[in-house]
């Protein structure tokens, strides 16, 4: 940067500070008052002759001395162009350097604003956010409640729909069971089981084969349990109680053996798979 060889301002200055000196050492010269003299001190003595007293002068006081003459003070150099360029440069580089600063700041202030206004605004989405996934989770657990309301609404009108059915069904299977009981015992009663009874008793009386000791037992009277199929087949036969001997029992478990298939009852409700019948060989 160029700068002129004469600044006014600078000249200015230095004739306002020249002027100002002389302005001091004039008025100190001639307006500043002399000190005081002091007037000489006078003695009044007078001479006695004493004989062998030396004799001791007095002693003055020294006058005052002078008052000192005032120094004038050599005036000062003017300034060189070249320290008022160094200085008015130095000057200029403050004002630069205090003018970046400002720019500094101001450009820091403004970044701050931003990063406060970004940080709003995060801040401010973060918030929706987290609102938009509440009303989100607050819908799904609607959406849930209302389904288990309705799962549990739907348990409970299965589970009335199960016990109606169960209700009709034991219903049902009751009204069969007692018709099925009043048709077997009508039939047990009906001269189909009595035909059947008879049937059975003879075949076995046909294959028993009579011990010995039969021959002493009259009236003999057994009562015969039986485990059969469907088909007549026997699986076992037991007599309970009898009035003849061992042999006489043996004798007739082995005749419903050998008498086997056993009859079978045209009416299907009079077969039973065990049956129980008195055996009398005498009837």
């Amino acid at each position: 940067m160029k700068y002129s060889a004469i600044n006014p301002g600078s000249l200015s200055l230095a004739l306002l500070l020249h002027a100002a000196v002389f302005a001091s050492f004039f008025v100190a010269m001639f307006f500043n008052p002399p000190p005081p003299m002091r007037p000489p001190l006078t003695i009044k003595a007078t001479l006695t002759e004493i004989p062998d007293i030396v004799r001791t002068p007095v002693e003055q006081a020294p006058p005052d001395p002078a008052p000192e003459p005032v120094r004038e003070e050599p005036e000062p150099p003017p300034p060189e162009p070249a320290v008022d360029e160094r200085r008015l440069a130095e000057q200029q580089k403050l004002e630069q350097d205090r003018l970046l600063e400002e720019q500094r700041l101001e450009e820091l202030r403004r970044q701050q604003e931003e990063e406060r206004r970004q940080q709003a605004l995060e801040e401010q989405r973060r918030r929706e956010e987290a609102e938009r996934k509440r009303r989100e989770e607050e819908e799904l657990e609607r959406k849930r409640a209302e389904a288990e309301r309705q799962r549990q609404l739907e348990i409970e009108r299965q589970r009335a729909e199960n016990e109606r059915l169960r209700r009709e069904e034991e219903a049902q299977a009751f009204a069969a069971a007692i018709a099925a009981e009043e048709a077997l015992n009508e039939a047990r009663n009906s001269d189909e089981m009595a035909a059947y009874l008879f049937a059975l008793r003879d075949k076995v009386r046909r294959n028993w084969s009579p011990p010995p000791s039969a021959q002493n037992q009259k009236g003999l009277n057994c009562e015969v349990r039986v485990r059969q199929t469907p088909t007549g087949d026997v699986l076992d036969a037991r007599v309970l109680s009898c009035n003849g001997d061992a042999a006489v029992e043996r004798s007739i478990e082995a005749a419903v053996r050998r008498a086997a298939p056993l009859p079978v009852p045209e009416n299907s409700l009079l077969f039973e798979p065990t049956i129980t019948f008195v055996f009398k060989p005498d009837d």
